[in-house]
């Protein structure tokens, strides 16, 4: 079976921008990052039309058994008041999803991790580790105060903290790919303070590696 990252299918990629050595870590357009880690799942399992159909429901089943293991432990140990967590279904399988509001992670206009939310990290981090067999992709979103060029550097410097804080705690930075979606993908409107504290989120995607 190939390994094909479809990404460039659903979304528009600009230029990348400064990394750990391993890790991956480039700016998004266009579109939601849920969208193109969708695409990323349906377009892995590429290959022989004649084993496609086999290969890909075992796949899925093994996929189907690893995230909902994940979300169950996660739903466990995490403070639900601080972390929504989700399971995203495809045709290929399941991806998880955990958002934070980045007041719970930030000070305002800041990208320090808060003392506060280390110790939800932490049971992020250590799940993550508990589970090798997976790809991790945070995305920092703004609200639209600010320029737009300003808000996407700020998502990029909250995802960046994010993701270095798993690296700290031994996850490895060749899993991790920390993206910002700037102000271009809220989720309520930007005219009220708090609709805009809504927008201003970090979001955390676990896709198995099938």
């Amino acid at each position: 079976m190939k390994q094909i990252l479809a990404l460039g299918l659903a979304v528009m990629l600009a230029s990348g921008c400064a990394t750990n050595d391993e890790r991956k870590t480039h700016y998004t357009e266009g579109m939601a990052v849920a969208g193109a880690l969708l695409g990323a799942v349906i377009g892995n399992n590429v290959g022989d039309a004649g084993d496609n159909t086999a290969m890909g429901a075992a796949a899925g089943a093994v996929v189907g058994g690893i995230i909902g293991k994940q979300y169950d432990d996660l739903n466990k140990d995490l403070d639900k008041k601080n972390v929504q967590i989700e399971k995203l279904n495809t045709e290929k399988g399941e991806l998880l999803k955990l958002t934070m509001q980045s007041s719970v992670l930030f000070d305002f206009d800041r990208s320090d991790i808060r003392n506060e939310a280390a110790d939800t990290l932490v049971t992020i981090a250590d799940s993550i580790n508990k589970y090798r067999d997976t790809d991790v992709f945070v995305v920092g979103h703004t609200d639209a105060k600010g320029s737009e060029q300003y808000n996407q550097a700020l998502g990029q410097r909250r995802a960046n903290a994010v993701a270095d804080f798993f690296v700290d705690y031994n996850v490895s930075p060749g899993r991790l790919d920390a993206s910002s979606m700037g102000e271009t993908s809220p989720v309520a409107e930007n005219s009220t303070e708090a609709g805009r504290q809504l927008n201003r989120r970090v979001e955390i995607f676990i896709k198995p590696r099938s």
